[in-house]
């Protein structure tokens, strides 16, 4: 198995950067990695709050995985963290890629997650979430030789169809 550190943002929204930190751990055990990520470690014994707490996790994390390749998971952005990282994987010339979580094994990010109200037919599937009364989404389940394939796409347009039979 190939290590690999895997790099994505913790600060902020600490619940929904973990749930999607575990679900690119994931992503990278299922391609036959060996991941590591220090900020899933080191935050259960420091305070990320503490800028001081902050800095040894980070310090210690580079430590650990020097001169190891890196994964940069994307999806939720670019964090001050990460962009540090990526610095050094420039300056000391360590090999890293940027990635996404697939969006079959992207977790539900909301800390209260609600079930979305769901109408399938003919392989589609119409959802609507409360939760996000603005949104609308409709998913198309494919298999592919690699598996099913989601691929969302907002429609505003039925959206008062929708509410009109909840």
């Amino acid at each position: 198995m190939r290590r690999i550190v895997i790099e994505s943002s913790y600060a902020g929204d600490v619940e929904a950067n973990v749930k999607y930190a575990r679900a690119a751990m994931l992503h990278s055990l299922r391609r036959g990695e060996a991941p590591f990520a220090s900020h899933l470690l080191y935050t259960q014994c420091l305070d990320d709050t503490i800028p001081a707490e902050r800095e040894l996790g980070i310090t210690a994390g580079f430590a650990w995985a020097n001169g190891l390749a890196r994964a940069f998971y994307v999806d939720l952005g670019w964090s001050p963290g990460m962009l540090r990282a990526l610095e050094l994987c420039e300056k000391q010339g360590i090999p890293y890629e940027t990635r996404n979580v697939p969006l079959i094994d992207l977790p539900d990010l909301r800390s209260d997650p609600k079930p979305p109200i769901m109408c399938k037919a003919n392989g589609y599937a119409i959802q609507y979430d409360p939760a996000k009364r603005d949104k609308v989404t409709i998913r198309l389940q494919g298999l592919t030789p690699f598996g099913a394939v989601y691929v969302d796409q907002d429609l505003e347009p039925i959206l008062e169809m929708i509410k009109g039979i909840r």
